[in-house]
C-alpha cells in the first residue's frame, strides 16, 4: 500500500509532467509564430526589393523626362523668339508698305 509521502510525489511528478507538455505546447506555439512572421518579413523584404526597383525605374524615367521638357521649352523659346522676330518684321514692311501707299497718294495728288 502507497504510503501519503509517496502519494504526494506522484501527485507532485505529474503535475511537473503536466507542467512539462503544458511548456513544449507553448515552445511549440511560439516557433510556429516566429516561423510566420519570418516568412511574412521575408515576404515584405522581397515587396520592399521590387518597389525599390520601381522608385529607381521612376526616377529613371522622371529624370529623362525632365531633359525631355527641358528640351522641348528651349525649342519652345526659340520658335517664341522667331515668331516675335517675324512678327515685328511683318508690322515693320506693314507701317513701311503703308508709308509709301501715304507718299504714293501724295505725289499723284499733285501733278
Amino acid at each position: 500500500m502507497a504510503t501519503p509521502t509517496m502519494d504526494s510525489i506522484k501527485k507532485k511528478m505529474q503535475a511537473m509532467k503536466l507542467e512539462k507538455e503544458n511548456a513544449i505546447d507553448r515552445a511549440d506555439q511560439m516557433e510556429q509564430k516566429t516561423k510566420d512572421l519570418e516568412d511574412k518579413l521575408k515576404l515584405a523584404e522581397e515587396e520592399n526589393t521590387g518597389l525599390m526597383k520601381r522608385i529607381s525605374q521612376l526616377d529613371t524615367d522622371l529624370d529623362k523626362a525632365q531633359e525631355t521638357l527641358a528640351e522641348v521649352n528651349g525649342k519652345l523659346e526659340a520658335a517664341n523668339k522667331t515668331s516675335a522676330d517675324v512678327s515685328s518684321r511683318e508690322t515693320l514692311i506693314f507701317f513701311k508698305t503703308n508709308f509709301i501707299l501715304k507718299i504714293e497718294s501724295v505725289i499723284t495728288i499733285k501733278p
